[in-house]
């Protein structure tokens, strides 16, 4: 997913303004870099540097919140292989 902006960069340099670039760079993954491109191009407004960060920060709070919570019961299962199933049961625990 992190090489997607990388592939597709000229067409996201050449069409800053295109909703498909626009929309991707409010992806969390790709936000870093996509935001990075469109800058480059001078098309970027302020609140749309300040919604990104937000969106950064609130899915990097709740990414750890969520990883935080699988490890903390799959500590306690070292040497069993954990399936999907128990995964989802660990996160809605």
């Amino acid at each position: 997913i992190a090489v997607l902006p990388l592939i597709f960069a000229s067409y996201f340099i050449t069409n800053p303004e295109s909703a498909f670039t626009i929309g991707i760079s409010y992806f969390p993954p790709l936000t870093p870099f996509m935001m990075i491109l469109r800058l480059g191009t001078g098309t970027v407004e302020w609140i749309e540097i300040l919604i990104t960060a937000i969106i950064m920060i609130v899915s990097c709070w709740a990414m750890m919140k969520l990883s935080g919570k699988i490890f903390r019961t799959a500590i306690l299962l070292y040497g069993k292989r954990a399936t999907l199933k128990e995964i989802i049961h660990w996160v809605k625990a």
